[in-house]
């Protein structure tokens, strides 16, 4: 039947992740669109991904990198309480 077809999930397609702080964890999300069979988007589906401890620290010092970075480039200073 056509109607059960087109609501039917075939693919998915990766649209974005996302990487956070939370408190001392980092915490990373993906964002899924599952289509159909037509390539038409039927949802959006955004499971969180858990990292490894080495992985987790690849991202602290890739940013830490940057932010060190931007601090030169425009005087800025990182706030704290």
């Amino acid at each position: 039947m056509e109607l059960i077809a087109n609501l039917v999930p075939k693919f998915y397609r990766l649209v974005r992740i996302g990487v956070q702080r939370d408190g001392d964890d980092v915490v990373t999300i993906a964002d899924l669109q599952i289509l159909n069979r037509d390539g038409k988007v039927l949802c959006t589906y955004s499971p969180s991904i858990t990292l490894t401890a080495a992985e987790k620290q690849t991202i602290r010092m890739f940013v830490a990198r940057d932010l060190t970075l931007f601090e030169d480039v425009t005087g800025l200073e990182e706030w704290s309480e």
